[in-house]
């Protein structure tokens, strides 16, 4: 199952860190439309069951895409995640 997230902001050309984390038993991979990311893949023991926890990081940067939120009008920054669940 693939699951599309659009990250922004709600503050015009705010940029910054952010991360997403993912917890479950099936494998996640996750596919970026940024070049400035960073993929952190750990197993770890929840519960007594073993569960993959993956962990996305990026940066809103001045690099990324932009897009006019109200009326055409602001440059909020934003990147697309693709969240592929196996």
């Amino acid at each position: 199952m693939t699951y599309i997230l659009i990250v922004t902001t709600s503050i015009e050309r705010y940029i910054g860190n952010f991360s997403i984390l993912v917890t479950g038993p099936n494998n996640v991979i996750f596919n970026s439309t940024s070049k400035f990311n960073i993929l952190i893949a750990t197993l770890s023991s929840v519960s007594n069951s073993l569960d993959l926890q993956t962990t996305y990081m990026s940066e809103l940067a001045e690099q990324n895409q932009v897009y006019p939120r109200v009326c055409g009008i602001g440059n909020y920054h934003y990147e697309i995640v693709h969240i592929n669940v196996e």
